[in-house]
């Protein structure tokens, strides 16, 4: 379990938010702002869940997370420090 200042800091962050709309990476038409999602990744301290702005393009349909962007989160469920160490583990044990 991480400690409880270190989830309560992700909870009082904007994580992601960048105002009404963003430029959608896929067809630069303007995302909305649709909510905050909640997530749970594996990190080096354990598990840990925070919430994260979602921006929807209605012109071609895809969804995004600046958050998980800007710490460098993929579609998987470990931080980048886990993922490290998970790709260690692998080497280590071949």
């Amino acid at each position: 379990m991480p400690p409880p200042r270190l989830s309560k800091c992700l909870s009082l962050k904007k994580n992601g938010y960048e105002g009404s709309g963003v430029i959608c990476p896929h067809c630069q038409y303007t995302a909305e702002f649709k909510g905050y999602r909640f997530k749970r990744v594996e990190s080096l301290l354990g598990t840990i869940g925070f919430r994260r702005a979602y921006y929807h393009c209605g012109r071609c349909g895809h969804g995004l997370f600046p958050f998980d962007n800007e710490v460098g989160l993929r579609s998987h469920r470990l931080t980048p420090g886990a993922e490290r160490i998970a790709s260690l583990l692998g080497l280590a044990c071949n």
